[in-house]
């Protein structure tokens, strides 16, 4: 079995990783092209690519897969199985004809969570349930039949940085059976119900700003589901934005004084805080241009006391 993996992140490491271990070819690796990063803006490539280096798996990161040159180059290699985990360009329509399957790695239970930001928007809305699908690629955004679905519960405690590594895993394991499946002459897939279908919109720097009158899960949900990026952030009383890195539910029923009112300071570096329903504790905070600190920190820095406002949306 030959094997073309397109992958580009690290969450796609563990699916080439169980190409790998499969026993199969992987005959090429597709990644995207480097990038300038940091504020030196120096050239990197993606975690993929530094893996495959150190693998000694061949690999290349064309610009665009709409010229010739790549397509001609995979075409060569007469693979039976195109296998996608979090590339980062759409496959052409044309290229979707030279294997004879393509299996993508996706991190949710498709339909739902089609799109660009399905970790995220799982935190965002509360969902109790999430996981991973391998699917078939199709021409439509996440729209191809599902061959296999793993699902896990979700902790409130667990952010978006954190479950993306946990998926990784869990993929491993999806792909690894489907894969089987597939050299066994057992992979048949399943129609999507497009009435269930929802889409997860990328994210936005916006999405971020903390509405202190929502209720306290709502805003715990944020907190977690936009770690690290864009984060979750409060406007101080200058306008600048601190980004809220760590918090966790006190209670849901209503608290007194208005949202975002400093309920209590607490000895372990927490700060109660009022929402628009239920109350907050807030963990951890990044100021602008500062270092990580404890919210306590922060509003004994800014001589906030009890009955004070840390910031309004």
């Amino acid at each position: 079995m030959k094997i073309v993996f397109f992958g580009s992140s690290d969450f796609s490491i563990p699916s080439l990783e169980a190409c790998l271990d499969c026993g199969a070819q992987v005959s090429l690796v597709l990644t995207t092209p480097d990038r300038r990063k940091g504020r030196g803006l120096k050239e990197l490539p993606t975690p993929v690519k530094l893996y495959c280096r150190d693998k000694g798996v061949p690999v290349i990161s064309p610009e665009s897969l709409k010229v010739s040159g790549p397509l001609e180059q995979v075409r060569a290699l007469e693979p039976d199985l195109f296998v996608a985990a979090s590339y980062g360009k759409i496959i052409p329509a044309g290229w979707l004809k030279v294997p004879k399957a393509r299996l993508n790695v996706h991190p949710s239970l498709l339909p739902k969570y089609r799109g660009a930001a399905p970790v995220q928007w799982a935190l965002l809305n509360g969902d109790a349930l999430t996981g991973v699908s391998i699917m078939d690629i199709h021409e439509r955004l996440d729209a191809g039949d599902i061959y296999l679905q793993k699902s896990i519960s979700l902790d409130l405690a667990v952010n978006a940085e954190e479950l993306t590594r946990l998926l990784a895993e869990l993929s491993r394991v999806a792909l690894a059976e489907t894969l089987r499946d597939f050299s066994g002459g057992r992979l048949q897939g399943r129609p999507q119900n497009e009435q269930e279908a929802v889409y997860a919109r990328k994210l936005e720097k916006s999405d971020g700003l903390i509405d202190w009158a929502q209720p306290a899960l709502r805003i715990h949900n944020q907190v977690r589901g936009l770690a690290p990026w864009p984060g979750a952030f409060f406007r101080d009383s200058s306008g600048e934005c601190v980004q809220v890195l760590r918090s966790h539910v006190l209670r849901e029923e209503s608290s007194e004084g208005g949202g975002g009112t400093i309920l209590g300071i607490q000895k372990d570096g927490t700060v109660w805080l009022a929402a628009g329903t239920g109350a907050l504790a807030i963990d951890r905070v990044r100021p602008p241009g500062k270092r990580e600190m404890t919210a306590a920190d922060y509003v004994h820095g800014k001589r906030l006391k009890t009955g004070g406002k840390v910031g309004a949306a």
